[in-house]
């Protein structure tokens, strides 16, 4: 739904032509929230991929970021749920240096 209060986007901001649409738009969000995917992003793309998608959100975003943190118990069960679906754990998993460590 869109009134002139109100919108609501969605993008695949890790595809890089949607990514470059919306940065060239100029347009930025008052709220921007992210569930459920910035593990997966990470998982897939590796360190460098979580990086580019975070500042890509940061410069989408005019006041409110809210993204929701995943635990390294969760990392555990998606590479145990990656391996029973019968998938490749992608490579980048062995490489990723970004923890809730030293964040």
């Amino acid at each position: 739904h869109q009134n002139s209060n109100c919108t609501f986007k969605t993008c695949n901001i890790m595809d890089p032509k949607s990514r470059y649409e919306a940065i060239k738009s100029g347009k930025q969000f008052d709220l921007v929230s992210c569930f459920g995917v910035t593990m997966w992003i990470h998982l897939n793309r590796g360190d460098e991929g979580l990086i580019l998608f975070l500042e890509t959100l940061v410069q989408l975003t005019r006041r409110v970021l809210i993204l929701e943190p995943q635990t390294s118990k969760n990392y555990k069960s998606a590479k145990s749920r990656i391996r029973r679906a019968g998938a490749v754990v992608p490579n980048s998993f062995k490489s990723l240096r970004i923890t809730g460590n030293n964040i």
